[in-house]
């Protein structure tokens, strides 16, 4: 039928066959289309400190550098005077640190986005900002499911970071909802797969199919009430 995943629906036979999609309930069907445009990696962001991150998986994952903690931002901003609700994304740190046997080290939550054109790295201007969280002090060796809910929907903006569904640490205060901030990631010598509900790669792993209230992405754990994935039919709807 034409609602068949990899049908060719123009009468010619030339059907695809679903090979090893492990995402979402069913199929590993990208949420991403042309007329709605799901935040990624920003790759040219890995270009801020000197050892350059590696970029795989559409922009997805990402490879931290040799003995430095590598970070990237996404791909979309949210202003969060601009904004009238919460967003929510995922990630999970795919790889341990090279050869140590210890829990993934890295870190994820939010980059300002005016501290950017410091001088000093990425990393460390972040973390200035408090407004990150070590991935080792919450995976215990394991690859959690890590998700940022950041909520814009008052004039102080706050962001909650989860290990698994579980809140794990809470930023109240110093967020600026005047600011501009963006996705963030580092990862030392190890992997960082990002899901921002468009098309979860096969190296972050099962899906449980949980969409926002308007039906976007593909999520493990249920997305809170009052937020939405980072899209850019969201963000028309209710800014950004």
């Amino acid at each position: 039928s034409s609602s068949t995943t990899g049908n060719d629906v123009s009468g010619n036979g030339n059907h695809f066959t679903n090979v090893g999609a492990n995402h979402g309930p069913t199929y590993g069907i990208a949420t991403d289309t042309p007329t709605n445009n799901f935040c990624n990696l920003d790759t040219l962001s890995g270009f801020i400190q000197s050892d350059h991150n590696a970029f795989t998986g559409h922009g997805l994952l990402m490879q931290g550098g040799d003995g430095a903690y590598n970070a990237c931002i996404g791909t979309i901003g949210i202003k969060p005077a601009n904004s009238t609700v919460k967003w929510y994304w995922e990630c999970r740190g795919t790889a341990n640190a090279a050869g140590s046997g210890n829990p993934m080290e890295g870190s994820w939550g939010l980059q300002k986005e005016s501290p950017m054109l410091d001088t000093n790295p990425l990393h460390n201007v972040t973390y200035n900002d408090g407004l990150v969280r070590y991935l080792s002090q919450h995976t215990n060796g394991n690859t959690y499911v890590l998700g940022v809910l950041f909520d814009c929907t008052t004039s102080n903006p706050n962001l909650t970071l989860y290990a698994n569904g579980s809140s794990v640490h809470t930023v109240t205060s110093g967020i600026d909802e005047n600011e501009t901030f963006y996705p963030y990631f580092s990862a030392y010598r190890g992997e960082i797969t990002a899901n921002f509900g468009g098309a979860p790669l096969q190296e972050f792993g099962s899906t449980n199919g949980y969409a926002d209230a308007n039906g976007y992405g593909d999520f493990v754990y249920s997305v809170p009430s009052g937020a939405y994935a980072l899209c850019t039919k969201n963000l028309a709807e209710y800014g950004g």
